[in-house]
C-alpha cells in the first residue's frame, strides 16, 4: 500500500502538537492543585490554635488511660488512707470536672451566637497561662467543688468508658468555636475565677495531668504497700 505523501511529517507534527496540549493543562492544573491547596491550608490554620490546645488536651487523656486501663481490680480500688480517693474515684471526679467544663462552654458560646450574652475579655487573670493562674489562687490542697466530686462510684469500666467519651464531645465544641473566640471571657473557675476560653481549654489539659499524677501517687503506694 502506498504511504500518504507527506504523512510522516503530519502526524509528528500533530503528536507534538497535542504533547503540547497536555503539557499546558497540566500546568494549569498543577496551578489550580496549588491554589486549592493553599486555600485548603488557611481553612485549616484558621482553626489552629483551637486544634492544638484540643490535641493537647487528648494527649493528656490518653497518657492517662493507657496508665490506668491495664492495672488490677486491687490497685484501682486501693486508697492510701481514708481521705484519698482510689482510681476509680479520681476517673469519675476527671468525667464530671470535663462534661460540666465542656458543657458550660458551649453554653455561653452559643448565647454570645445569639447575641444573648456580650463579649467580654478583660478580667484579672488576662493573658496568663494556666500553670500561673493557679500558681496564683490554688492552695496546696484544694476542696473539690460538690458538684464535680466523685458521688457515683461503682464499676471502673464505666467511668473509663465515659471518660473516653468526652473526646467527642470536645470534637463536636472545638469545630464551632474559632480562634478568635479564644481570648473572650468564657466563665468563672468556682477557685480561680473568670478564665477565657483558651484558659478554659488549657485547664482541661491541666486538670487531667495533676491527676494523672495523683494515679501515678496511688499506683505506687500500692505497689510499696
Amino acid at each position: 500500500m502506498a504511504r500518504p505523501k507527506g504523512s510522516p511529517n503530519k502526524i509528528t507534527a500533530d503528536v507534538k502538537d497535542n504533547l503540547r496540549l497536555v503539557l499546558v493543562s497540566f500546568i494549569n492544573c498543577s496551578k489550580d492543585d496549588d491554589s486549592i491547596s493553599a486555600n485548603n491550608n488557611k481553612k485549616y490554620f484558621k482553626m489552629s490554635q483551637v486544634k492544638v490546645l484540643i490535641n493537647s488536651i487528648e494527649k493528656s487523656r490518653a497518657s492517662y488511660l493507657n496508665t490506668v486501663q491495664i492495672l488490677s481490680k486491687e490497685n484501682i480500688e486501693f486508697k492510701k488512707d481514708e481521705n484519698s480517693w482510689n482510681i476509680i474515684e479520681i476517673t469519675e471526679h476527671l468525667y464530671w470536672a470535663e462534661f460540666l467544663g465542656v458543657a458550660v462552654m458551649a453554653k455561653v458560646l452559643n448565647e454570645i451566637s445569639e447575641g444573648k450574652k456580650e463579649l467580654k475579655y478583660d478580667s484579672k487573670n488576662k493573658g496568663l497561662s494556666i500553670e500561673k493562674i493557679i500558681d496564683l489562687t490554688w492552695k496546696e490542697k484544694e476542696e473539690v467543688p460538690d458538684i464535680a466530686a466523685p458521688r457515683v462510684r461503682g464499676s471502673f469500666k464505666f467511668w473509663l468508658t465515659s471518660f473516653k467519651s468526652l473526646r467527642n464531645i470536645l470534637f463536636e465544641f472545638g469545630n464551632k468555636l474559632t480562634d478568635d473566640m479564644l481570648p473572650v471571657i468564657a466563665h468563672a473557675h468556682p477557685i480561680s475565677g473568670e478564665l477565657d476560653f483558651h484558659q478554659r481549654l488549657e485547664f482541661l489539659r491541666f486538670h487531667i495531668e495533676r491527676h494523672h499524677l495523683q494515679a501515678k501517687r496511688n499506683i505506687e503506694s500500692y505497689l510499696g504497700s
